[in-house]
């Protein structure tokens, strides 16, 4: 088949190049770990600081090149380039492929795309657990580490120092929370190599399926519409189109903002339906009376969440009591 029919298969065979990057860096590996040491990876034997010394900047002392690992690239190509075609293929046929949608919503390049699978394996496979203590020399150590993630897709130091700038807390892997960092309370203030990495669970679910929103804004949100047909009688047919040619107009270049204002029952939410059943997106609603942003509220990671929900679904945000934000002790709220 040359086209992959439904999303979970191009996920899977993401999965199944990611498990040959691993392949060659176990190869790789097992070059030092030669022996069945008792303590290995609980102290530093003299012969390993030697090895450490002598070893390029930023490349572990297991990683040179052989016949093996260069068999594994040649297939690791190969595969790659069959995927690519594959993929064409399926969106070419109008196959939603989630990855893909996740690397369009939230424009990520090749690089943030294999980071986020590195760090999926866990939660599709615990054998991936295993294998990740393996090459970290720990096993304590099951999730994959910023350090791991750049041994396994970059090869000099350079090339590793260039793409650090992916996991701070502006790039888009971050700061969507595809990526959360995991804590390890044993290395407080640890440096960015050692900080381990864990996907987001809505993440996770998204890609393999689920449309249930965020767990962490159910107590915003006052339901979500995907594309719910309503009774075109119900809207005044002129601002629905007003509004209508406006959003087209504009809304690829700009992020826009439209505020409804009428009486109550005057059919505010009716026709943001209905506009954007128009133009091709759900609706989220959300409820701004249950925002605050005193008593240590992170009401800023709630929108944050909802803005990444309404990109996962492709919906726009209906904020219900938006007059809540004029009331004198919402003078944080209104800074968000």
């Amino acid at each position: 088949m040359d086209f992959y029919p439904n999303s979970l298969q191009h996920l899977l065979a993401e999965m199944e190049r990611i498990d040959l990057l691993i392949a060659a860096l176990v190869a790789q590996a097992r070059r030092l770990y030669t022996q069945d040491e008792q303590f290995r990876g609980l102290y530093i034997a003299e012969d390993e600081v030697d090895a450490l010394l002598d070893n390029p900047l930023g490349r572990p002392r297991w990683c040179q090149d052989d016949e093996r690992i260069k068999y594994i690239q040649t297939k690791l190509d190969h595969y790659a380039q069959q995927i690519t075609i594959r993929k064409a293929e399926s969106l070419r046929r109008g196959i939603d492929l989630r990855l893909s949608n996740i690397q369009q919503f939230f424009e990520l390049d090749p690089f943030e795309i294999d980071a986020l699978l590195i760090c999926l394996a866990v939660e599709l496979d615990l054998r991936y657990e295993r294998l990740y203590a393996y090459l970290q020399d720990d096993v304590t150590k099951k999730r994959p580490s910023v350090d791991l993630v750049l041994n396994l897709l970059r090869r000099s130091a350079e090339d590793k120092i260039a793409v650090r700038r992916y996991f701070t807390g502006q790039a888009p892997l971050l700061r969507y929370q595809l990526l959360e960092p995991v804590e390890d309370p044993s290395q407080p203030r640890q440096s960015l190599l050692a900080t381990f990495l864990a996907v987001d669970k809505r993440i996770t679910s998204y890609l393999l399926g689920s449309d249930q929103p965020d767990d962490g804004i159910q107590s915003y949100l006052q339901g979500c519409v995907a594309r719910k047909q309503i009774d075109p009688l119900l809207v005044d047919q002129k601002t629905r189109q007003q509004l209508v040619n406006y959003l087209q107009s504009c809304m690829a270049s700009q992020t826009i903002m439209v505020h409804l204002r009428g009486p109550q029952g005057i059919g505010r939410q009716s026709t943001a339906l209905m506009v954007c059943q128009d133009i091709g997106l759900g609706l989220l609603f959300a409820d701004l009376s249950t925002f605050s942003c005193s008593g240590g509220d992170n009401c800023e990671e709630g929108f944050l969440r909802i803005q990444r929900e309404a990109m996962l679904t492709q919906s726009a945000v209906y904020w219900n009591n938006f007059d809540h934000l004029l009331e004198p002790s919402q003078t944080d709220l209104r800074h968000k």
